[in-house]
């Protein structure tokens, strides 16, 4: 169906920004996913700072779940425009960068 096949483009777009995010901030050391359903474990470095990275995601304008202490969750629309999608990755960015900011200067 179009759905599916707009869920399969979605999930690879959705796992590659994310795996560039972390790359960029080495925030994740692993990112699961189910459908559009992911899951970002949080590397050695951010352990335990998933509730925080939601927290700045919320302030950024973007929902996002935790999954324990070390799992950011990310659970969007099976139908989510690549508009919608851009932004809200650009948010979870912006929100992770100003953690790595905080962190580099305490």
């Amino acid at each position: 169906s179009v759905v599916l096949v707009g869920v399969q483009v979605r999930q690879l777009e959705f796992r590659n920004r994310l795996e560039i995010i972390g790359h960029q901030y080495g925030c994740f050391k692993e990112i699961r996913w189910l459908g559009v359903l992911l899951g970002c474990v949080m590397s050695d470095s951010w352990a335990g700072k998933a509730g925080e990275v939601m927290k700045a995601a919320h302030d950024e304008g973007v929902m996002v779940l935790v999954a324990g202490p070390d799992v950011l969750r990310l659970a969007p629309s099976l139908v989510i425009t690549e508009e919608e999608m851009t932004q809200g990755l650009d948010a979870l960015e912006r929100a992770i960068g100003k953690l790595a900011s905080q962190s580099k200067a305490a």
